[in-house]
């Protein structure tokens, strides 16, 4: 992202979902270890399980990168490639908040 720019704070979009991922992540993770160590499951359960898990976490990351960083990286990339003459105008319909405005 350009430096020239100035970058706003907009906060996390829906700022109760990454919670629920990591809650899922947390309840995933405990169920592994129980199935792991009190319920001797079969490995492929507990393999299964691991991996649910790991899904889990890596929606929580991806999830928190595209609501604080990734969306200045996108609306930067589109807004260079916005070519207007230097008389132009242009009008925003839908914009929610006004922030790519």
């Amino acid at each position: 992202m350009s430096s020239a720019r100035p970058r706003g704070r907009y906060g996390v979009d829906a700022p109760w979902v990454p919670w629920m991922w990591v809650g899922f992540t947390v309840i995933y993770a405990a169920v592994t270890i129980v199935a792991a160590t009190l319920w001797h499951a079969w490995p492929l359960v507990v393999v299964v399980l691991a991996l649910v898990t790991v899904a889990f976490a890596a929606g929580a990351a991806v999830y928190w990168h595209t609501s604080l960083r990734g969306k200045f990286i996108l609306w930067d990339r589109l807004l260079t490639q916005a070519e207007l003459p230097e008389s132009g105008r242009a009008l925003d319909l839908g914009c929610g908040h006004g922030m790519v405005s």
